[in-house]
């Protein structure tokens, strides 16, 4: 069924506990650095009902604002900088009904 609904995509595979066990911290910690730790080349595109921009410049400021720059402390991850998200999987199979009315 995934790969009908999918396509198998990869993006849209399920994760596996095994696939995450293999994950390489390290790897991840490189391609991290290497696309998002320099900010200087980041576009932010905001669209919709923004705010006043007094009230959107003082958002901008504190939560981009506060992203550090290449060479700030914080902006380079390491295995040592990193806490890793064990993830947590059930141990018996989770079942719920769900009713649906018909329109």
């Amino acid at each position: 069924t995934n790969k009908l609904t999918t396509q198998d995509h990869p993006f849209l595979r399920p994760i596996k506990e095994a696939r995450i066990r293999t994950l390489d911290y390290e790897k991840a910690c490189e391609i991290y650095n290497d696309r998002l730790s320099n900010i200087d080349c980041w576009t932010f595109v905001l669209c919709g009902n923004l705010p006043a921009d007094d009230v959107l410049e003082e958002l901008l400021t504190k939560y981009i604002g506060s992203i550090p720059k290449e060479g700030d402390p914080g902006s380079v991850k390491t295995r040592d900088t990193v806490t890793p998200l064990l993830p947590e999987f059930p141990t018996q199979p989770i079942v719920r009904e769900l009713a649906v009315g018909i329109v």
